[in-house]
């Protein structure tokens, strides 16, 4: 039985090696997984929002700073940095790459049965994302 800040450090660790199909194979096939762009459940949706990500930030990190909680539920805080050099999938359709840089930080809440992840809740900042990406305007500093 593995807690959940251990099945995180090897969710992140899977991104990070660009292996898709390893981090999916951590999630219950009926995962919920929510993000900015929304939440979709089942394992086989998150496979298409990973490779997504994937091909379009295919040297993107997750660095993380630390670790909050115990038993079956973690909270991983850091940051995710990548240039985006393919196209992005959006509900509106494909975005051409921009060939910018984001870093972004970000923090992922983890539910586990002890065995997978069984829900996956991550919140960044995605108009910041997308105003690093030069995808929307980015208003002056105050």
């Amino acid at each position: 039985m593995a807690e959940a800040a251990e099945l995180g450090e090897r969710w992140f660790q899977a991104l990070n090696s660009g292996d898709v199909e390893a981090a999916v194979s951590l999630l219950s096939d009926d995962v919920e997984f929510g993000s900015p762009a929304g939440t979709i459940k089942g394992s086989a949706e998150v496979r298409q929002f990973l490779q997504g990500y994937q091909l379009a930030f295919p040297e993107a990190r997750f660095a993380i700073s630390a670790v909050f909680g115990s038993g079956q539920t973690a909270a991983h805080e850091g940051t995710y940095s990548g240039t985006n050099s393919g196209p992005l999938t959006s509900p509106s359709g494909e975005i051409p790459a921009t060939g910018k840089y984001a870093s972004v930080p970000f923090v992922t809440v983890l539910e586990t049965d002890g065995e997978r992840i069984t829900a996956h809740r991550a919140y960044w900042d995605q108009m910041g994302f997308m105003g690093q990406l030069g995808l929307i305007p980015v208003p002056p500093p105050a």
